[in-house]
């Protein structure tokens, strides 16, 4: 965390409030081992507007998202702009809250199938294997083991420009995005999957 970030914290320190311009000096690790269970966004997060401003602070979002789904930290957020929302590609990471009285079908259906361990990703040494059950009707196993597509999957695990992936490889970038395992936003990438950090049961069985 940057020196300069101040977080507000609840009576036990269990619980920590993030504005949206905190969230990409934030490290989810460093929260889970000072004993945070509980992160809670203020402000809504806007996953669709491509914009540069919203680019930039929806894949910070989602990358910190990514992380805490991982190591089991809650998150508390609410989502903004969800009339065109495909739920399908953010179900594998902690789902949105509805606010007093508002109804969204986008974030009943997220809410309703989030479960941990629907896209997720493990090093091989020389491989990742990515498994992908977001879409209950097509689920799928991928094994990248060949450069350019291996070194854009590393590259994109946090915010980077897509200029510089095209620059690696333009059509093995487009195949990562044909498999919505990469997304973008203005002229930022940024992988979905999470690599799990502790299995808590064979991963085979996830």
């Amino acid at each position: 965390m940057s020196a300069t970030t101040q977080h507000k914290y609840d009576n036990h320190g269990a619980l920590l409030e993030l504005d949206t311009c905190q969230i990409a000096n934030t490290d989810v690790k460093r929260l889970c081992d000072t004993g945070i269970k509980t992160v809670q966004i203020n402000g809504k997060i806007d996953l669709v507007s491509d914009g540069q401003a919203n680019a930039s602070i929806c894949l910070d979002f989602l990358s910190f998202l990514k992380e805490a789904t991982a190591r089991g930290l809650v998150v508390n957020w609410w989502l903004d702009n969800d009339g065109s929302i495909d739920t399908t590609l953010y179900t594998h990471l902690w789902p949105p809250l509805l606010e007093e009285g508002e109804q969204s079908i986008s974030v009943a259906t997220w809410q309703q199938t989030y479960r941990f361990g629907k896209c997720y990703w493990r090093n091989g040494g020389q491989f990742i294997e990515v498994i992908d059950k977001r879409d209950l009707h097509n689920q799928f196993q991928h094994l990248i083991d060949e450069n350019p597509m291996l070194e854009i999957f590393k590259a994109a695990h946090k915010p980077v420009s897509r200029q510089g992936l095209v620059a690696i490889s333009q059509e093995a970038l487009h195949d990562l995005e044909a498999a919505n395992l990469v997304i973008s936003r203005g002229p930022l990438c940024l992988t979905m999957p999470y690599r799990v950090i502790d299995w808590p049961i064979p991963y085979r069985s996830i």
